[in-house]
């Protein structure tokens, strides 16, 4: 058999009972893990409210299985995604080694008997060294670039982590003291199994399977038998140290790993922007939440959970036009509150009063500037659900308290009194499609389609344009459809989202029965608000329908050679901005876009665009609230974006969106730009239209 490179385990430190030692540490630290995560959910559990996270598992898991192989969120920013996966993927392979190296030990050569070794030796060892090797520099250098990034570049959002710096450092010198033991081995002796024992051979033989080892091991010169003692200390130093760091896991900023994959396995699923509805609210003797124990345990697990990236910060409009809200900052002030009541709840201690969140903690201004847009969810790598906590809030304002910008009580009022946000006539709401010969639902024989038209494809001069293109799209395909008329009302998502549920399922309610009397099974709408309501909410009050946004439904009808254009070229160089609630929140970013590759235009995406798209700042109610304050209006910040690209014209598939970036070039003298929704853009290409 010929010469093969191994090492002894325990080598130098070994004594009778060491196995048993390690064991029974490995064994307590194990328990001790269990329990601090346990005692931090006890935490969550005894102040928040109860709320079922646990159903669909097979879902969630999926959804664990994708972020973690994944990791989509950590790598799309450059730095701090190569930081984590240096540190991540090394850790991995470090706990894998060991866990490898127990087994060989404790299994192969302990309970199989297999002496000298089992598998550690030959070209696994050198393998398996190397890449040990591999991995302990990974996680140096991760360390490395995290204390940088902490301590010399120091950008502005990660204001609020504590600790992670001394973890950082201790993790720095774990591997680093790693190494020095290895080293500190190889200069003494590489070993070899030679006729079946294993014997002291040339250091030089770890050259490659150790490198980093065997480097060191060149630096250290001393007598034989201090480099004996050197090594033994250096051994349990490093022991006692990774074995102190294991123990913190449950009981310091060490445990995101662990609750991160928790938060992600307990995220509601679906569609991101979905609100959780009041349960029993004609019996509800409070709405929304005012203290921290009116929120759910999941509200205060995510807040427990951030760890301050400041990924949500960089990327929410609000925060980036200097408005005062940070959906991070949001976290840490609930954080701040529950922590100290959780553990005197847990010592038996009776909290007789809870103090204020608004006022308090949480500025009203903060809360307000919210537009529920996503990109704060959409960013975070630990998928924190911000917005049920902000609307939560606005909740309690409005309903309540009353308390709430002037402009959202005259919008709620049109939305009780009118069934619109601006109090039009309701009786009104065909008007724009009187010369179409379009439908109402009662006169119509087996549509397959109704098209919800919603408020402002009804009543603004804006949107109407745009209901009459998509009118003559489905005219052309052939398509069966139908609307409400004055039946339709508003869908209830202006009230929901600034925090008034009450109106809102009224709203909705009337809606959900109206489109089951009729027999309403398919449903096609050009506002992705609308689109978002009905598809995603309108289910929790019996509304089970096919919801299709027009982008989508208008691609169907092209893909099935329902709806043609004429060959007329187009020369206009466009861009198309995504609304928040139909990408983001829906996923919805192709069709807009195959449907102006269809038509011939050329297209150019703005550098925020997709998942990464700014909003237009009229989500979460704030369509219909003047913006006072920040440095910068964010409908101007986008229209700023669109200009600097050198497009001729902007592409929608948001009546919200086309009247807030209309607005932003006009003010910013732009006017040139068309702001045009996609339906407009291919009603022109119908073969009768010149």
């Amino acid at each position: 058999m010929p010469i093969q490179l191994t090492r002894p385990i325990y080598w130098n430190v070994e004594f009778s009972g060491i196995d048993f030692l390690i064991m029974g540490i490995g064994l307590l630290l194990l328990a001790a893990i269990i329990y601090g995560l346990y005692h931090r959910f006890q935490m969550w559990r005894v102040i928040g409210q109860a709320d079922i996270r646990w159903d669909h598992p097979w879902e969630r898991i999926k959804g664990v299985v994708r972020s973690v192989f994944g990791q989509r969120r950590m790598i799309e920013h450059i730095y701090a995604g190569q930081m984590h996966t240096l540190i991540l993927v090394g850790f991995i392979l470090l706990f894998i080694g060991t866990t490898l190296v127990a087994i060989e030990r404790d299994i192969g050569q302990g309970v199989l008997g297999h002496q000298p070794t089992w598998f550690f030796h030959g070209t696994f060892y050198i393998v398996f060294s190397f890449i040990l090797d591999a991995a302990g520099v990974m996680v140096i250098v991760g360390c490395l670039m995290a204390l940088y990034r902490r301590f010399v570049e120091k950008p502005g959002y990660l204001y609020g982590i504590t600790g992670f710096g001394k973890w950082t450092v201790l993790l720095l010198v774990v591997c680093l003291s790693g190494f020095v033991v290895e080293g500190a081995r190889i200069s003494h002796s590489a070993f070899v199994i030679d006729g079946g024992t294993v014997r002291e051979a040339d250091p030089v033989l770890e050259k490659w399977a150790s490198p980093v080892g065997y480097t060191i091991s060149k630096m250290i010169t001393s007598a034989p038998g201090r480099a004996l003692s050197f090594h033994w200390m250096a051994w349990w130093g490093h022991a006692l140290l990774s074995f102190f760091i294991i123990g913190a896991f449950g009981y310091s900023i060490l445990r995101h790993p662990f609750t991160g994959l928790m938060g992600i396995f307990f995220k509601r699923p679906g569609s991101t922007g979905t609100l959780a509805p009041i349960p029993n609210l004609e019996e509800a003797e409070s709405f929304g939440v005012t203290t921290v124990d009116q929120f759910s345990w999941k509200t205060l697990f995510d807040s427990d959970t951030c760890v301050s990236c400041g990924r949500c910060e960089i990327h929410c409009p609000a925060s980036q036009t200097g408005k005062p809200l940070s959906p991070k900052r949001i976290m840490q002030s609930i954080r701040k509150v529950w922590q100290p009541a959780a553990e005197q709840t847990l010592q038996g201690q009776q909290i007789s009063e809870y103090p204020m969140l608004v006022g308090n903690s949480i500025t009203e201004d903060e809360l307000w500037s919210c537009t529920t847009c996503g990109a704060c969810m959409r960013q975070c790598p630990l998928q924190i659900e911000h917005i049920p906590a902000i609307v939560d809030l606005r909740r309690a304002l409005v309903m309540m308290e009353s308390r709430f910008p002037s402009e959202a009580q005259v919008t709620l009022t049109n939305l009780e009194n009118a069934g619109n946000p601006w109090g039009l006539d309701n009786a009104t709401r065909a008007d724009w499609a009187r010369d179409l010969g379009v439908k109402l639902i009662h006169e119509a024989e087996d549509p397959e389609v109704l098209f919800w038209v919603g408020c402002a494809g009804s009543f603004d001069a804006r949107s109407k344009p745009v209901s009459r293109a998509l009118v003559q799209l489905l005219q052309s395909a052939g398509v069966r459809f139908a609307i409400l008329g004055h039946e339709e009302s508003c869908c209830g998502d202006p009230a929901r989202r600034i925090g008034h549920e009450y109106l809102y399922q009224t709203l909705a309610q009337v809606a959900v029965d109206i489109l089951n009397s009729h027999g309403v099974k398919k449903i096609v709408t050009a506002c992705p608000h609308c689109f978002h309501t009905l598809a995603n909410e309108y289910p929790q009050l019996g509304g089970h329908f096919q919801v299709y946004h027009h982008t989508t439904f208008l691609e169907e009808l092209i893909r099935t050679n329902r709806l043609a254009c004429n060959g007329q070229s187009i020369s206009q160089l466009t861009a198309y901005h995504d609304s928040c609630y139909l990408g983001r929140h829906n996923g919805v970013y192709q069709a807009p876009r195959h449907l102006l590759d269809f038509v011939g235009l050329p297209t150019t995406e703005l550098p925020r665009s997709r998942d990464t798209s700014f909003c237009c700042g009229a989500g979460g109610g704030r369509m219909w609230m003047e913006e006072h304050l920040g440095h910068k209006q964010i409908n101007i910040d986008r229209s700023e974006e669109v200009i600097a690209n050198g497009v001729n014209q902007l592409a929608v598939a948001c009546p919200f969106c086309k009247t807030m970036l209309s607005d932003g070039m006009k003010s910013l003298g732009h006017e040139q730009i068309a702001v045009r929704d996609v339906a407009e853009i291919l009603a022109e290409r119908l073969p009768h239209t010149k």
